[in-house]
């Protein structure tokens, strides 16, 4: 079974369509951040975590119903099984400094991820990494918090968007945060063989036009 993993596709459609084609997945893990949701991935089931830039609806023509994207509530735990392949995952929306409170972080997300046992997470989707919070936010106790829950439940891969560039950061448990290049520069790809489960960045340097002011 293969995943890809994206993140900040906003209005970058062409670009999530070609990682698409390319990789072929079985199934999309998305974290967040459109300015439409809609089907991009025909009949690939797409699950995803909200960003700061969500729309309040999602699109899909009754006589073409082919996946539509699937939000991922906090704490919801999904299994994915195809053969003798399986994992898991699960989400958190938001970030911390939203001043949309419909688009932050809050504490029914820090009780939702109460709610998953120890040990019993493959990947956590995550918009915004605790770790990135600054001490004098007004966020950093809820961060601080979340991040207590990641290192209790210890999933064996975390990744967050938002930021836009690849960057890893590790917990005081000792768990892997992993910011994903947005989509203009890259996506990334799991490899699930039984339980085993490979991670795999795909940097696309060669997009020019990531140069353009964004």
């Amino acid at each position: 079974m293969k995943a890809l993993l994206v993140t900040d596709i906003h209005a970058n459609y062409e670009e999530a369509k070609t990682a698409h084609r390319i990789v072929n997945p079985d199934i999309i893990l998305d974290c967040g951040d459109h300015e439409d949701i809609f089907n991009i991935f025909e009949t690939t089931p797409h699950f995803f975590i909200k960003g700061n830039h969500e729309p309040s609806s999602i699109s899909f023509d009754v006589g073409n119903y082919l996946n539509p994207p699937y939000p991922l509530p906090s704490g919801m735990v999904m299994r994915a099984r195809d053969g003798n392949s399986t994992f898991s995952f699960a989400g958190v929306s938001g970030n911390y400094s939203s001043r949309n409170l419909i688009n932050a972080v809050n504490k029914r997300d820090l009780n939702a991820l109460i709610g998953i046992p120890s040990g019993s997470l493959d990947v956590l989707l995550l918009h915004e990494s605790p770790l990135s919070i600054d001490e004098d936010s007004a966020s950093i106790e809820l961060a601080k918090q979340i991040t207590e829950q990641i290192d209790r439940i210890h999933p064996r891969y975390v990744f967050a968007g938002h930021f836009g560039k690849s960057r890893t950061l590790i917990t005081p448990g000792k768990v892997a945060i992993t910011n994903l290049e947005d989509i203009r520069r890259g996506y990334s790809i799991l490899d699930i063989n039984g339980k085993d489960i490979t991670f795999k960045p795909v940097s696309l340097v060669h997009y020019s036009a990531y140069n353009r002011k964004r």
